[in-house]
């Protein structure tokens, strides 16, 4: 039924890394490939509390920055066990069988 994928991982970054550092090595190539017209996906693992969210602020204000006028196509998923929660609009969410 689930075709096997394999994201291949161009960065980690570790708990005592600066949100700038944070964003040039684990956001930036992604927008970079993202306004040359390809897909990009940002995954952002750890423990409640860790930092994510406000990492994440952060990201967002510095890809506002970066863009100059362009436009990009962002989605905002929680994945929690086999669903996956679209952040973005109010009561959508996917489970491991839908195709959407």
């Amino acid at each position: 039924l689930h075709r096997c994928a394999r994201f291949p991982a161009a960065a980690t970054i570790a708990a005592e890394s600066s949100e700038d550092n944070a964003f040039e090595r684990g956001c930036l190539p992604g927008l970079r490939a993202a306004l040359d017209g390809r897909a990009a996906a940002l995954f952002m693992f750890g423990q409640t509390g860790s930092g994510k969210t406000h990492t994440m602020h952060t990201f967002e204000r510095n890809v506002a920055e970066s863009i100059q006028g362009r436009s990009v196509r962002v989605r905002y998923f929680e994945v929690k066990g086999k669903h996956a929660f679209d952040l973005l609009r109010d009561g959508d969410s996917y489970d491991d069988c839908d195709d959407s």
